[in-house]
């Protein structure tokens, strides 16, 4: 009894260290190796890449033999599959959720995973970046879902879902086979390497402006191209307006 009680509060030691890492500093998340889980197996199920596979035993400070079932190993989200993006700079409130909880982010570094929710008080203002360099910056009463970012040599797949606010994004050139779109529940924008601001209101209309490159803009099953210059509206409900000129440039200065 005393060592299935002993065994309980270990279990429970363990998970709260992984929440707490994951949810606080957002460094690295805990795992426990399984029966016939070795370092290879633990760099295809938790790593970016098996090329990382040095960082990770460095990091826990052992070796690939000490690699067996019932050992806890730290996996730093800067090497790990679940890393979507890094804070780059922020000011004001700024709150980030990864299914804990809503946390307060009060450092540039703060390491970003798949699914995170990201949003920004009246005062806040938040640019993170992804491993390919592209940028993303956030406005005051803004909120946006990383619901996807994978980044390999073969290409990236993206998806940034704006559920209210605005955004402006400065996405590097693509390459074959690679991806990248912000959705709304009204409106897609996919982009193939260009500079653009999207938003949507309360009412879910939405506004796409693009200052460099294309985007194709998809609702209700029809696909506008919007250039350079360009912006297009898409009210709920209905497809995307032709393109037109856009009236007032916006501005935008990134932190360098």
């Amino acid at each position: 009894m005393k060592r299935y009680i002993a065994l309980a509060l270990i279990a429970v030691f363990a998970t709260a260290i992984s929440i707490y890492a994951r949810g606080t500093n957002g460094d690295f998340q805990v795992i426990t190796v399984k029966s016939g889980e070795n370092l290879d197996s633990i760099a295809n199920k938790y790593l970016k890449s098996n090329r990382f596979k040095d960082d990770l035993l460095r990091y826990n400070r052992i070796t690939a033999g000490d690699v067996k079932a019932g050992l806890n190993v730290k996996v730093p989200f800067s090497i790990s599959k679940d890393r979507a993006a890094r804070i780059k700079f922020l000011k004001g409130t700024v709150q980030r959720n990864s299914g804990a909880g809503w946390v307060s982010v009060h450092r540039s570094g703060t390491v970003l995973l798949q699914n995170d929710v990201l949003k920004t008080g009246g005062n806040g203002q938040v640019e993170i970046q992804f491993d390919d360099g592209s940028l993303l910056k956030l406005s005051k009463n803004s909120r946006i879902s990383l619901k996807q970012y994978s980044y390999s040599r073969k290409g990236r797949k993206s998806n940034i879902n704006l559920k209210s606010g605005s955004l402006f994004a400065n996405v590097n050139k693509l390459r074959r086979k690679s991806d990248f779109k912000v959705s709304t529940v009204t409106a897609v924008a996919g982009v193939r390497g260009t500079q653009f601001f999207v938003s949507i209101d309360k009412k879910e209309k939405v506004k796409v402006e693009v200052y460099k490159g294309q985007v194709d803009v998809n609702a209700k099953d029809k696909v506008v191209s919007v250039k350079s210059g360009q912006q297009t509206v898409v009210k709920k409900g209905s497809s995307p307006s032709k393109p037109k000129k856009i009236r007032t440039k916006r501005r935008v200065k990134w932190a360098r």
